[in-house]
């Protein structure tokens, strides 16, 4: 009997990945190096797709554009066309490349930038006195965005590929005078999430693809505010939220509503608002730490789930900050994320469950020079918090209103 138990506990160990004892290890990942960037306040939070490719933005010889590599020699995109800043790279499993493109001039204007061939970052749309938020990129090469400035006009969540675009829902009718969430989420089946503060006053998360659009959450239960969301391609979203109760945490939906992933009841304090959700339905996340330190998490399990965390050897240093992108996890379990390290370089990195470190030789290394410049948006200043609270997130969203009907038209 005890030999056929024996045998019995080893098959369901193989089964269910764990070692013989039954008990479940952590997972181990191997760090391979994507680039590095240099000068004063970059900020270059990186985007994965499946492939185990990475995309951030940077510099290179001043001109501003996108840097794509999968652990050997980085590719280099160029926004040719007087660009100030950019921010908020999104990158598809074609290797095609979207980001948000600030430029000067009369008034300042914001645009989506998208290459679909590994070229120049070709300007799609345009809001002028720079009201557009983050994209997000699709396989079919649509991406999806906010704007608030003419010629969106009511601001809005839009979907469009170069031509005429759709609109996902806008500031007139039921979300009159609303105020959506920079960083929409838009999965391959056209279908796009979003968070919207509207109301008497209110605040949710919905999806929509052009007609009616579906609420997955609000403030009309236990919820008093939002993070931007994450969606996948079975249609789920993930998103982070405040609750009445003062706790906050990383919620799921499901058929019959929500379903809570983690949160600051247990061993966590507080999470960043950028969070990243894979066909899977496995969350990856950026948290804060009852005991201290921040790290990224691929599950809510703080060690058996831990991806890195602040104080962590890196590269020959130690991991001082962490930065994670609502790209940053892949079907494949891989986690890209910013690391500042003790020695004041920043690097982009690609955890690889059950690898080993991958560092190029010297004359490999990135470096994309100096004159970067910060991204300054909301979400990315939250991001380099290291301790981010249900009050902030209040801050941001926090307005207690009335429930809006369960589809809108």
């Amino acid at each position: 009997m005890r030999a056929q138990l024996t045998r019995s506990v080893v098959v369901m160990s193989l089964l269910l990945g764990l070692p013989a004892s039954g008990k479940a290890e952590p997972v181990s990942y191997g760090f391979t190096f994507i680039g590095e960037a240099a000068g004063p306040a970059l900020d270059p939070v990186p985007a994965l797709n499946d492939g185990g490719t990475v995309a951030f933005v940077g510099q290179k010889a001043g001109v501003f554009g996108v840097f794509v590599g999968n652990g050997g020699p980085v590719a280099f995109l160029p926004v040719l066309d007087g660009a100030v800043f950019i921010s908020g790279v999104s990158l598809n499993n074609a290797g095609g490349v979207a980001v948000r493109v600030v430029r000067g001039g009369a008034g300042g204007s914001s645009s989506v930038a998208r290459s679909v061939d590994g070229g120049s970052l070709v300007r799609l749309y345009t809001a002028f006195g720079g009201g557009m938020g983050v994209p997000s990129l699709n396989s079919t090469g649509t991406v999806a965005f906010a704007a608030s400035t003419p010629p969106f006009s009511p601001s809005g969540v839009f979907v469009g590929s170069g031509g005429p675009t759709t609109t996902i829902a806008d500031g007139s009718g039921p979300f009159s005078g609303g105020n959506f969430g920079i960083a929409p989420s838009l999965n391959n089946l056209g279908t796009v999430a979003f968070s919207v503060v509207f109301g008497a006053p209110g605040s949710g998360i919905f999806t929509g693809s052009g007609g009616p659009v579906t609420l997955i959450a609000d403030t009309g239960g236990p919820f008093n505010g939002f993070g931007d969301p994450s969606l996948n391609d079975a249609g789920m979203v993930a998103f982070l939220a405040s609750l009445d109760t003062g706790v906050s945490g990383i919620f799921k939906s499901t058929t019959g509503g929500t379903t809570p992933v983690v949160d600051t009841d247990g061993a966590f304090s507080g999470f960043s608002p950028s969070l990243s959700l894979n066909n899977l339905g496995a969350v990856a996340f950026l948290a804060d730490l009852d005991a201290g330190g921040s790290g990224i998490f691929a599950g809510p399990d703080p060690v058996l789930d831990r991806v890195i965390s602040t104080g962590d050897a890196l590269f020959n240093s130690t991991v001082v900050g962490l930065s994670l992108s609502r790209e940053g996890l892949n079907d494949a379990g891989q986690v890209a994320f910013l690391a500042q390290l003790a020695d004041g370089r920043t690097v982009i990195v690609r955890a690889d469950p059950g690898g080993v470190a991958v560092v190029p030789e010297p004359a490999a290394l990135l470096l994309l020079g100096a004159g970067v410049i910060g991204l300054g948006l909301p979400w990315m200043a939250a991001q380099r918090r290291t301790r981010v609270l249900h009050a902030t997130l209040r801050s941001l969203y926090g307005l207690m209103g009335q429930t809006p009907s369960r589809t809108i038209a």
